[in-house]
């Protein structure tokens, strides 16, 4: 399972990520939070691989950084807006669904 969140998404994400964690005992394969609408000291949920992309919005404040986030990517010459359609989040997305592919069980098999 995978989990993507934009803006105010990528707060459900982490909600749903931190749930899943911590009702569940279950953790998400990834989770990708894509400029998320979320305070600055935001943490990543314990044991959920994170992934965080976020954009400057001036000279004195940039995106909020996930703390506890395998990755915090700024994306350069992003807005809020398009974000999403930068290649480097588009790439980095894919490849990591793609290449986590073939460490888990088979459909069926986990879930």
């Amino acid at each position: 399972m995978f989990l993507i969140g934009h803006s105010l998404g990528g707060r459900a994400a982490l909600a749903v990520a931190r749930r899943l964690a911590e009702e569940c005992h279950f953790a998400p394969d990834h989770l990708f939070t894509i400029d998320p609408f979320e305070a600055p000291d935001v943490q990543a949920p314990p044991g959920v691989p994170t992934t965080n992309f976020y954009q400057r919005r001036s000279w004195w404040f940039q995106g909020p950084e996930v703390e506890g986030a395998i990755a915090n990517i700024f994306v350069p010459d992003a807005f809020h807006v398009d974000i999403t359609q930068k290649e480097l989040v588009k790439t980095t997305i894919e490849r990591t669904i793609v290449e986590s592919r073939g460490m888990g069980q088979p459909l069926g098999g986990r879930y």
